[in-house]
This record gives C-alpha cells, structure tokens and sequence, in this order.
C-alpha cells in the first residue's frame, strides 16, 4: 500500500503582496525563456529529448485530458518555456533571494521529508501560454554523484522508481508557486500513488504548494481553460 505523500498549501506565500508582484516584475525583467526541451545533460543522447518518456506517454493518451490530436500539436502543447533564475551557489535574477530562502517554503519543505535542514538548491520558472499543459509525470530526481547535468534526465527517472538507489537518494522538496492571473493551469497530482484519486490545487497569484514532486505524479491542466488553442 502506497503511503499517502505530505502536502503543505501556502495561501498567501508572501505575507505583503508587494513582495509577491515583485516576483512578475523579476519574470518580465529577466527576459529570455528557453524551451525544456532544449535542456541538455553533459552526455550525448543521440538527439532524442531528455523527457522522452513523459512526452511519449503524454502522446499515446492525450494526457488527463484525454486530448486526442496530432503529434505535431499535442508537442506544442507541452513545450513550455523553462529558465533557472538561481541554482547552487549561482544567482542568475537578481531580486529572487526573497523567494529562494523563503522561511515559509523551507519550513514546508521540512514538514514534506520531516527532515530538519533545507538547503535550497535550485529556483525556475516555467512561463506556459494558453493552450499549453504538462504532461502527467513525476520530476528529476538527484543521486549523490548522480544528476541531471551528468545522466539522462529519463535515466534518473527510472533510477528512483526502481527503488533500488534510494539509499543514495537526496530528499528533495519542490515549491511549486504561482504568481499572476489566468484561467485553467490547474495542478493535478495523485497523492495516493497512480492507482488513486486524483488531487487538484487552483492556482491563484502569491499561492504555493510544496510536494516531493519527484515522487507524486503529477501534471497542469490546459493554460486559459480546456478549449484554449496553442
């Protein structure tokens, strides 16, 4: 029996909403957004996609929407924008210090392991227009010696999956917030395990939720609602 995964909602993340606007004024500020799809590890794959598993499976079902369409578009709808703002030691958007040591997600995330030291790692952004969606996956887990820049994303995957590296496995929790306004974009994830029922957090501007993503399945509902268009 799957043990029902720890989730910890932040509603508001920022206690002075100004803090929270700021975090949208750093987005249009930093400018560039690269495709996930374009991340690479410091391995040659031969060309094939670092995701490759979640973006097949999301093409054979159509995704929790069941949307069935060409390859062509069903891509469009998963490639989404991605870019690193903060990562190690490395600041990459100044004025992000605000929500990388942000006591309120390191105290969810000690409550999500119940472990007692956070140290924050890395902090993204991932910018989807209406008609885009993520795909029902689980995210990159790290190994000690073992991460996303050395390995194929995929490989790190199914690593944790098998449950046989887990002694080797480092206890990460993701903050998955969310700032401005728009229809649909919803978080669907299963807290159960794949066989259970599905959970589903709204999003709303200076609002987080905090998970071992790379545990719990998860996805994002349609960008702007079900019948938005790429």
């Amino acid at each position: 029996m799957t043990d029902t995964a720890v989730v910890v909602e932040l509603d508001p993340l920022f206690a002075d909403a100004r803090d929270a606007d700021a975090m949208l004024e750093l987005c249009e500020r930093f400018g560039h957004y690269g495709q996930y799809l374009e991340e690479r590890s410091e391995i040659d794959l031969g060309g094939q996609f670092q995701r490759f598993d979640s973006a097949a499976n999301y093409i054979r079902t159509g995704g929790r929407l069941g949307r069935r369409a060409e390859a062509k578009e069903l891509a469009a709808r998963t490639s989404y924008f991605r870019e690193s703002y903060a990562y190690g030691d490395q600041v990459f958007a100044p004025g992000i210090e605000s929500f990388w040591h942000h006591e309120g997600l390191a105290a969810a995330a000690r409550t999500v392991h119940g472990l007692p030291v956070v140290v924050p790692a890395i902090a993204y952004a991932n910018v989807m227009l209406p008609g885009q969606e993520l795909a029902v996956h689980t995210d990159v887990p790290e190994f000690r010696g073992a991460n996303r820049k050395r390995f194929p994303q995929w490989l790190m995957v199914v690593m944790h999956h098998s449950s046989r590296f887990e002694q080797w496995r480092l206890p990460i929790a993701t903050g998955i917030s969310y700032f401005g306004e728009s229809d649909g974009g919803a978080l669907a994830y299963w807290p159960d395990g794949p066989g259970g029922a599905v959970q589903v957090h709204a999003p709303g501007h200076n609002g987080a939720i905090v998970l071992d993503t790379d545990s719990v399945f998860h996805g994002v509902d349609c960008v702007g609602g079900p019948d938005a268009e790429v």
